[in-house]
């Protein structure tokens, strides 16, 4: 079944397509005004409620099923974003964010040095695949016994202030001790 709507210079033709079910049409369809296209239902439907603006409302869900989706523009959420797999940034910088909850940081170059903040008020941080210092509320404490060092012979830090007691296995002066009163 055709039907032919015969224009001076162009025809537009809408032929029912028996085989596989659906109307195809041989032209643009123009919407005018605020008129709708509506599926099922009043609640679901394209429209244009203002001239620039498209938009697609649904009383439910609207799903996008592709491969890709690309959006050329600025991306504006008023509800809240979630997402069920990885989300890449393509090296561009995170800006302007009031704060942000994470279970860990890593670099993607090196997955085997990262901080991880657990729900027990720790933080700890692990470097070569091994966790090395964790940050607890009160204390600094090696992840094992007898493995950090603080600094070293080429890079050391400048002055430790202690208000308490310290505790060593062994003291080695390379200079002068003094005394300040």
């Amino acid at each position: 079944i055709t039907v032919t709507f015969d224009g001076e210079s162009n025809d537009g033709v809408l032929k029912w397509m028996e085989d596989e079910d659906y109307f195809e049409f041989s032209d643009d369809i123009l919407v005018a005004s605020t008129e709708k296209l509506q599926f099922r239902d009043t609640a679901i439907y394209i429209n244009s409620s203002t001239d620039g603006q498209l938009d697609l409302v649904a009383d439910t869900e609207i799903q996008i099923a592709a491969t890709t989706v690309d959006i050329n523009g600025n991306v504006d959420i008023s509800g809240t974003l979630t997402v069920g797999g990885a989300l890449d940034f393509s090296e561009a910088n995170i800006s302007n964010v009031g704060s942000l909850g994470l279970d860990s940081i890593f670099g993607d170059a090196d997955t085997n040095t990262s901080i991880t903040f657990s729900g027990s008020d720790v933080i700890t941080i692990a470097a070569g695949g091994d966790n090395q210092v964790t940050f607890t509320n009160g204390g600094i404490v090696p992840s094992t016994n007898n493995d950090i060092d603080l600094g070293s012979s080429s890079v050391q830090f400048k002055d430790a202030f202690f208000d308490g007691t310290v505790t060593t296995d062994a003291i080695v002066v390379a200079s002068t001790i003094g005394h300040d009163d």
